[in-house]
């Protein structure tokens, strides 16, 4: 009798141990985006920005010389991703660090002459 008591003690904190590992890991997995931080940079004022990307583009307008934005987007797992930015004097800029992964978080920095991306890390 006592072993049996044993054994299903043994079990009922097995299964509570496994629950707790499985619910903790569903708990702290970021959810499929990824977040670009742009940093205008440049001194003028950003007319307008496109985040073109798999699974559609975003739009920003106006953006003033030292005002900086967070964009998210879905990604399922890896993705890409490229900026196009148009100045108030109509100048054009493109770039973007390209590559993205679900999770993480880049720091795109709009100057006058170029688009710098930087990885920043997880969120």
């Amino acid at each position: 009798m006592l072993i049996r008591n044993l054994l299903i003690a043994l079990g009922v904190a097995i299964v509570g141990v496994v629950s707790g590992v499985m619910a903790s890991d569903l708990f702290r997995r970021s959810p499929p985006v990824a977040v670009i931080e742009v940093s205008n940079s440049s001194g003028k004022v950003i007319r307008e920005l496109q985040l073109t990307h798999a699974q559609g583009m975003i739009q920003l307008s106006e953006i003033a010389s030292g005002e900086i934005r967070n964009l998210a987007f879905y990604v399922p797992g890896e993705s890409s991703y490229k900026i196009r930015v148009v100045f108030v004097d109509q100048q054009v800029l493109e770039g973007g660090a390209g590559y993205v992964q679900s999770g993480s978080k880049w720091s795109e920095i709009v100057t006058a002459k170029e688009i710098k991306s930087q990885y920043v890390g997880k969120y």
